[in-house]
């Protein structure tokens, strides 16, 4: 009964070691995540649909109420930058396709991301432009039909595409339909960002001017303002239903809320090892202090006759604490190794660090190592307190 109560008390310990380390590892996630450098600002930032597609709008009435209503929302109090965009940062993609320099053949085209966005969408997310410049209206507006289009690349499509080379001025020609191809050129260099979701790295990604997308009925409204995001939605509604009360807006969300979904993941897996870690952390904390105490309770005897012919207390209390440290080294080690291999289950849910980051297991270990102790210290110092006379007279 009593190896099998030590046994007990060293799976109990073993298991809390396991979702430790796991609860700790996703914490890490979190922490890393939340603290990723996104290449834009997400704070203060509202986005609103304004989706035109299947109410009888032709692309050139879609731009042309898009702008309208950007206009209208950027010139009321509070607001400090209004842009349009087919996809803004962690709302999915943009659209994919063929591209090749003019001298390869199209044989060789590569695939490349594309997002459409107004000159203004740059301020409004406040994403840099390294080097160069933003098309202007001035490039866009009546371009819709031309074979010839200013873009802005970003920096890690620069390096994928022309290397070391300057990519200021270059072009890049796509096939969007039948004829002569498409002639893109680079007017600027955008900062690397998040455009897809936070958890993957900046992607490789070609701006062009919203007006000559394929998709320009599809658009959100990215407004940055000082309001909150309800009233920030309110401004865009009563400005859209003032050029056509018929198209429903959808309800407003932010990039903080976008990051926060994203994230939901991780946090469901933190929050649930850390609350089974817990339970199981307290449960291995008081299991080994009644183990402790009964083992007490059995040798008290042997520890009233070895006080009787002189023993020191300290000695008694290295005799109780053995016990316990036994208990703990087999359930630390089978812990530690049971996390180290189950690892792999969960890498693919962590980011920026590894399951075989030391970090969290040697913190699950000192903390399984304080509350052992702490639980048996109380019982140690009880074994000293055995009165040997009355154990004597006992006998």
């Amino acid at each position: 009964a009593g190896r099998l109560r030590h046994a007990l008390a060293a799976v109990q310990v073993a298991l809390s070691v396991t979702l430790l380390v796991g609860a700790l590892l996703f914490l890490m996630t979190l922490r890393h995540l939340r603290s990723t450098d996104l290449g834009f600002d997400p704070a203060g930032v509202t986005v609103v649909t304004l989706n035109v597609r299947g109410y009888g709008y032709t692309d050139a009435r879609a731009i042309e109420y898009q702008k309208r209503v950007a206009d209208e929302v950027r010139r009321q109090p509070g607001i400090q930058a209004v842009g349009l965009a087919f996809s803004p940062p962690l709302f999915g993609g943009g659209l994919t396709d063929g591209m090749y320099l003019p001298d390869q053949d199209p044989s060789q085209a590569t695939n490349v991301e594309r997002n459409g966005v107004s000159p203004d969408y740059f301020e409004a997310v406040r994403l840099p432009i390294v080097r160069g410049r933003v098309f202007t209206e001035a490039e866009t507006s009546g371009n819709a039909e031309t074979n010839r289009r200013p873009v802005v690349v970003t920096e890690a499509l620069a390096r994928r595409l022309f290397g070391s080379d300057e990519a200021i001025g270059r072009v890049l020609l796509t096939q969007a339909g039948p004829g002569k191809p498409v002639a893109l050129y680079v007017v600027g260099i955008a900062r690397d960002s998040h455009f897809r979701g936070i958890e993957r790295p900046p992607d490789a990604l070609l701006y062009e001017p919203l007006a000559t997308f394929p998709m320009v009925q599809n658009a959100y409204l990215v407004v940055r303002s000082t309001l909150g995001s309800r009233e920030a939605f309110q401004r865009v509604a009563e400005a859209a239903r003032r050029f056509d009360p018929t198209i429903p807006l959808a309800r407003e969300t932010t990039f903080a809320a976008r990051i926060d979904r994203q994230l939901g993941q991780q946090r469901l897996f933190a929050w649930m090892l850390g609350l089974l870690g817990t339970i199981g952390f307290v449960l291995a904390a008081v299991g080994l202090h009644g183990l402790i105490g009964q083992t007490v309770v059995e040798r008290r005897r042997e520890f009233g006759i070895r006080l009787a012919i002189g023993a020191a207390p300290t000695g008694i209390v290295t005799l109780v604490l053995r016990r316990a440290a036994l208990v703990l080294s087999v359930g630390l080690a089978a812990g530690l190794a049971l996390a180290w291999s189950s690892g792999r289950l969960v890498e693919s849910q962590l980011n920026g660090i590894t399951s075989r980051d030391p970090m969290p297991y040697g913190v699950a270990a000192l903390l399984m190592i304080a509350a052992v102790s702490l639980a048996s210290i109380s019982p140690a110092v009880a074994a000293t307190r055995v009165d040997p006379i009355e154990v004597l007279r006992g006998e």
